[in-house]
């Protein structure tokens, strides 16, 4: 048996942390910065107190990124970050934004842009540091090694992976997420599920991701219907933040599977938000992987509180409507005849992490099944 897990982020769980945040920029003699947030969020009477606790430090704020971040978006944060001469550049806000502050603080610290650093097909050796802050539990960003980037020309959704693209600290405060909706709750929450079960059955799989990817599982069965129903409730918001967190720092090591690699042109093409992207598959996907590795996925279901593979995946199906969530492409007005193209555009290397190998073909056949 032969692995290596490393996770160079320091983790901050606590409600209320964010009100510490200025002890944690002075302790790490941090002395200029950028927030690069949400225009909602900051204008929120909650943004607006963050922003004030950080006077001293941020100057600038930058907002403006899209729920997909796009290469126009990432330039733009650049840009901001090198016009304000900061040291570090405060992330606050879901995945997007997160995804976008990271990548852009390596485009600063390297002085280049993402087009030119894509089109020569540069490394990432440098950045800037970042203090993550979700406001949604659900990507994980904060502390993983990726930002995923699309092209709105080409309609490519892309991850970008590196020891760079790390935040140096990450500020997990559940009350930061009270104020999320309920879609996007259950969004996030459902991509949880995506990047833990990804993780656990990814061929990139060791001991440690599953422990933490079947904790993350066995949290999100049994809390994500309850944050969904009851927005207010600090316990299951909390609960959510702490799957969100595990699953991220499992699936940071072993990267995800097929799910995420059919949900890019589902995002990119017809504007499903990610989450429900990826989790449009997942029962499906699960329960081709236990033809491959039925042991690993029949004790991945026990170890969740089911009796075997077939009743986790209808418990995920129901979990999916119970949320408000669509489980078949009819929902999102895609057409039959349209989905042998979507499976051409199914070429993400995260497929090729799937136990069950799914050339275009069988991606063909499993977008039927969901349609």
């Amino acid at each position: 048996m032969n692995y290596k897990f490393g996770l160079h982020v320091e983790i901050i769980f606590k409600r209320g942390s964010v009100k510490n945040i200025n002890k944690v920029i002075k302790d790490n003699n941090f002395k200029k910065g950028i927030l690069i947030s949400s225009d909602r969020f900051i204008k929120s009477e909650y943004g607006q107190e963050i922003l004030q606790l950080l006077s001293e430090y941020v100057k600038k704020v930058h907002f403006g990124i899209s729920a997909n971040p796009t290469i126009e978006d990432v330039e733009s944060a650049t840009k901001a970050i090198k016009e304000s001469d900061a040291d570090f550049v405060i992330a606050l806000g879901g995945g997007s934004i997160l995804d976008c502050a990271k990548i852009s603080s390596c485009m600063a610290a390297m002085d280049t842009n993402i087009r030119y650093f894509l089109e020569n097909k540069l490394e990432i050796n440098k950045n800037i540091p970042v203090i993550a802050l979700p406001t949604t539990a659900g990507t994980g960003s904060e502390v993983t090694s990726v930002s995923v980037i699309s092209d709105t020309h080409t309609e490519d959704k892309f991850p970008i992976k590196s020891e760079y693209l790390l935040p140096k600290i990450a500020i997990i405060d559940p009350e930061l997420t009270l104020t999320v909706p309920k879609k996007v709750t259950a969004s996030s929450g459902i991509d949880v599920l995506s990047h833990a079960l990804e993780s656990y059955y990814s061929k990139n799989n060791n001991p440690i991701s599953d422990i933490l990817a079947i904790e993350s599982v066995k949290i999100v069965m049994n809390n994500l219907k309850n944050a969904v129903n009851n927005l207010d409730n600090i316990e299951y918001r909390e609960n959510m933040c702490q799957a969100s967190l595990l699953a991220g720092m499992a699936f940071s090591v072993t990267g995800t599977a097929a799910c995420h690699g059919i949900s890019y042109p589902l995002t990119s093409k017809y504007n499903i938000p990610h989450g429900e992207a990826c989790g449009l598959t997942q029962d499906k996907v699960l329960l081709l992987n236990s033809k491959v590795e039925f042991d690993r996925i029949d004790k991945l279901s026990k170890d969740v509180g089911y009796d075997n593979v077939e009743e986790f995946a209808d418990e995920i199906y129901k979990l999916k409507k119970e949320i408000g969530l669509a489980n078949n492409l009819r929902d999102y007005n895609i057409k039959k005849d349209e989905l042998e193209a979507i499976a051409n555009l199914c070429t993400s290397l995260n497929i090729f992490a799937n136990p069950y190998e799914l050339n275009k073909e069988e991606i063909l056949k499993l977008l039927q099944s969901i349609y």
